[in-house]
């Protein structure tokens, strides 16, 4: 029986098996252990080329070791269950990408007709939940929920589920209550295995606003990557980041309301598809 991860990294043993995804051989094995004692006071942040102590929401903190692949998670109690995998998982998945020359951003991220990942950015309240919840109800591939991890050319898949706000749910008609997960309520949606990693297609920047989609320049692209990235320990990473931002982006533009979104969906869908045929043309010619 094969390993199950998420990643780059497997995660044996680690509770919410059934949300991770099959794992091929060279992902990092990872181990994850509580120290349920009372939480007196959290340590200072920090991060090194050798550990980290990152902050949990809304308490405790965990420790990252990078010598011995163990997270040790500290908040004064076992956490539930569904917390392991989303939100726990995130910061460790973040250090282990960045010591192994990869780039993490904040985001989700689908895969398009081709095959193609395409990482989705932006602020906080900007309708990730929403944009992938599309996703899931019309048959489109969701690749990431919470970190888009890549070296520039591949990006690796995240655990096959994704955590949707009450309202995303409730109109797609998806997603079981969970209840309450690190700081607010989630609807979580089982999705299939589905690869371990794909090429990176581009970016898609998060808007609200009348219906668009626009290319982004190169200027744009930098300054979206750079907001949206995960955390750096001083390493440059340049082959990853020249790769990253050499990806096309479009910003999607879409009003706030339910009653326009199958339409402002299809018309990025269409804009993703047609460049992804004008690119096969011209890479065949």
């Amino acid at each position: 029986m094969s390993e199950l991860g998420a990643y780059g990294l497997t995660l044996p043993g680690m509770p919410g098996q059934n949300w991770l995804k099959s794992a091929p051989a060279d992902w990092v094995p990872w181990s994850f252990v509580v120290d349920a004692s009372p939480l007196v006071k959290r340590p200072p942040q920090h991060v090194s080329l050798d550990s980290a102590m990152l902050y949990t929401q809304p308490r405790g903190y965990v420790h990252i070791d990078r010598k011995r692949s163990v997270t040790t998670v500290r908040q004064g109690k076992f956490p539930v269950r569904d917390a392991y995998v989303h939100p726990l998982l995130a910061s460790t998945a973040l250090m282990v990408a960045e010591w192994n020359q990869r780039l993490v951003f904040h985001g989700g991220a689908f895969l398009d007709s081709a095959g193609y990942v395409w990482g989705v950015l932006g602020d906080r309240e900007h309708g990730k939940s929403s944009f992938l919840g599309w996703c899931v109800a019309n048959g489109v591939e969701v690749f990431s929920d919470d970190l888009v991890v890549t070296d520039g050319h591949q990006v690796l898949a995240g655990p096959r589920c994704i955590d949707l706000r009450q309202s995303a749910a409730e109109h797609f008609g998806v997603g079981v209550d969970i209840g309450v997960v690190g700081t607010r309520r989630r609807w979580r949606v089982q999705l299939d295995d589905g690869v371990a990693s794909a090429p990176l297609g581009g970016w898609i920047a998060l808007k609200w606003g009348e219906t668009s989609v626009r290319a982004m320049t190169a200027q744009e692209r930098v300054a979206m990557l750079i907001a949206n990235r995960g955390i750096s320990v001083g390493q440059n990473h340049q082959v990853p980041w020249l790769n990253s931002i050499s990806a096309p982006a479009f910003e999607f533009r879409r009003p706030q309301d339910w009653g326009h979104v199958d339409v402002a969906m299809q018309s990025l869908v269409r804009s993703v598809e047609r460049f992804r045929t004008r690119a096969g043309s011209i890479a065949s010619s």
